[in-house]
């Protein structure tokens, strides 16, 4: 059996390296788009088993130690355009057919937030999810209660406008709900729900103790929930280029497994991957299975299970695999601005910091200034094709924001998660003196945004910000090339 195990696995990999196979998958991914017939002839085919083709060639790659960089680029992109296929699919029936009264159980989708003096809230149906925005009693019941908690309704389903569709498609909302009455009685699901929202109740709770501001933004920072940020906050850190701070990622998924690592260290090589996949889990919940927290956690997943393989997989080719993972079982995250914002961001981080930290540590620059500085840049461009095509904003004071905020930040999400949760079993009086410390990192990182806002050079100026630099950099690598062979 072990022979036949490795002839086969021989095998495998050299066809891993067979370019026919790169080409083949390019063509199955564009004949998933336009080849009408698998469409029309046999409907529930299309884009579906093309996914699932390429989800077993991503196994197979996976498996193999070495995979060919061109053959994961060739499957990346292929998913990418069958993941765009099935967005498609899904588009055309992300209208729901169901409108007219209803009254019965609901399972909330996510947690409500304040909505010009209501509650908004995504509410599931059947099977079907809906945007609800409470206002008066309805909405004073329903703002106690958290995603994946179940409470009785009574309202109308209808159709959503199709505008507003293009935000609400990404997150699988297919119509909207008009609530008349809530129940009192609720059910509080599964005991994973339980366990995610009690400590989340209870980070709300230790939050309690700052200032609103300050809570709302250590809630973002640690958990993502920005749900009560106001929004000249929300604007500040768009403007300073730190909105990445309060959207969960690998930073916080990374601290995450840092905190578990003594627990992890004492088991087995493959019960440490089993409680590394549920913590992973866990978190994800925690965090509400924001785009971003989700290609983070399917990275560390999966560096976890080469690891006891005892494979080394490159982070490009990891950031490579949970695309197309994520893509093939979502195929609306292509739409999702938060999912290209973080692989943009990670790819910024993978590709481009090591090559700028190499540089700098070619001009001498110290390491503790040149790794944070070329992990800044990185991540700013990255995201800046898609922050310029979104938001129509690349803020070059993000780079010095960044430097300022980020290490705090950092601090907040390492500390803030374990005191936050220390200071609910304290005294208020000794819970104010616990939290201290996380009240001056957090008004830290929002004074950095504030001040970056206000000093940020604006339209022609910003790109006259941009364009110094790269000058500055090029002058710089220049000079000090000139001096050393001088020299």
């Amino acid at each position: 059996m072990n022979q036949f195990y490795g002839v086969v696995s021989s095998k495998v990999r050299h066809k891993l390296h067979d370019h026919r196979l790169v080409l083949i998958a390019l063509l199955l991914s564009i004949a998933t788009r336009w080849w009408w017939i698998l469409a029309n002839v046999v409907p529930f085919l299309g884009h579906r088993i093309i996914s699932l083709l390429l989800a077993g060639t991503v196994i197979v790659a996976f498996a193999n130690s070495r995979p060919n960089r061109k053959f994961i680029i060739a499957v990346t992109m292929a998913t990418v355009i069958v993941g765009a296929s099935g967005a498609q699919d899904a588009w055309r029936h992300s209208s729901t057919e169901s409108i007219g009264p209803y009254r019965g159980p609901a399972l909330l989708r996510s947690d409500p937030e304040q909505f010009f003096g209501g509650q908004r809230v995504v509410l599931e149906v059947s099977g079907e999810r809906f945007e609800t925005v409470a206002y008066g009693s309805p909405a004073r019941r329903i703002r106690t209660r958290l995603m994946g908690e179940t409470v009785w309704i009574e309202g109308t389903r209808s159709r959503v406008r199709p505008d507003r569709m293009k935000w609400l498609a990404p997150r699988h909302v297919v119509g909207r709900l008009s609530l008349t009455s809530v129940s009192e009685q609720a059910s509080f699901g599964p005991p994973l729900f339980r366990s995610v929202n009690r400590i989340r109740r209870v980070l709300i709770h230790g939050a309690g103790v700052m200032p609103d501001a300050e809570a709302t933004l250590y809630l973002g920072l640690i958990i993502g929930d920005d749900r009560n940020q106001p929004e000249s906050m929300r604007n500040a850190f768009r403007s300073a280029g730190l909105s990445h701070l309060v959207a969960v990622s690998g930073q916080n998924v990374a601290f995450v497994l840092i905190a578990l690592g003594p627990l992890m260290r004492r088991l087995r090589t493959w019960w440490r991957l089993a409680a590394t996949v549920g913590a992973l889990v866990w978190f994800v919940l925690l965090t509400r299975i924001e785009p971003s927290v989700l290609r983070a956690a399917t990275m560390a997943a999966m560096s976890a299970f080469g690891f006891a393989r005892g494979l080394k997989v490159s982070p490009k080719n990891l950031l490579a695999f949970a695309v197309i993972v994520l893509i093939v079982v979502d195929p609306m995250l292509v739409w999702s601005i938060g999912f290209l914002m973080s692989v943009g961001a990670t790819t910024g981080l993978i590709g481009i910091a090591p090559i700028l930290s190499r540089e700098l540590m070619q001009l001498r620059v110290p390491v503790w200034f040149a790794q944070p500085l070329s992990i800044t840049i990185g991540a700013q461009l990255g995201v800046m094709p898609i922050s310029l095509v979104v938001f129509h904003s690349a803020p070059v004071i993000g780079i010095l924001a960044n430097l300022l905020a980020v290490p705090v930040a950092g601090f907040v999400m390492l500390a803030g998660l374990p005191l936050g949760l220390l200071s609910a079993a304290l005294p208020e009086q000794l819970t104010a003196f616990v939290m201290w410390p996380i009240v001056l990192a957090v008004r830290w990182v929002w004074w950095v945004a504030v001040i970056a806002e206000r000093v940020s050079p604006p339209g022609v100026f910003n790109c006259v910000g941009w364009v110094a630099v790269v000058v500055s950099a090029i002058a710089w690598r220049c000079y000090f090339r000139k001096r050393s062979a001088m020299c």
